[in-house]
C-alpha cells in the first residue's frame, strides 16, 4: 500500500512540474489495486490444467484430486478437498477463493 501511495505522491508531483513548466502536457495515472476477478475452477468438472492454474496445485496434486472424485463421486463443498491426499488447510487456503463445487 505503501507503494502505491509513493507513486500516486510522484505522479502528482510530476504534474505539478509540468505544469510549472507551462507546457500543455496531462499527466495522468492509473492504478490496479485489486486482482482480476478470475472465473471460478469447478473442482467437479476441471482437468488437470485448469487444476493446475491454481496456487498451490501442481501435476501430481492435480491429479489426485480427479482420482479422489472419480473414485468418491463430486466434492460436496471445498472443504471436502481436504480428503485428498496433499491437500491441508494451508495449501486450500491458498486457492479456497478460486474454485467452487457448483
Amino acid at each position: 500500500m505503501a507503494a502505491v501511495f509513493l507513486a500516486v505522491l510522484a505522479a502528482a508531483r510530476l504534474g505539478e512540474l509540468v505544469r510549472a513548466a507551462g507546457s500543455d502536457y496531462t499527466v495522468t495515472a492509473q492504478y490496479q489495486l485489486e486482482e482480476p476477478q478470475k472465473e471460478l475452477v469447478n473442482v467437479n468438472t476441471a482437468g488437470r490444467e485448469e487444476l493446475e492454474s491454481l496456487s498451490g496445485i501442481g501435476p501430481a496434486l492435480a491429479q489426485r484430486i480427479i482420482d479422489h472424485r472419480e473414485a468418491n463421486g463430486p466434492f460436496q463443498s471445498v472443504d471436502g478437498l481436504l480428503q485428498v491426499s496433499g491437500i491441508g488447510e494451508a495449501t486450500l487456503a491458498k486457492f479456497r477463493d478460486h474454485v467452487t463445487v457448483d
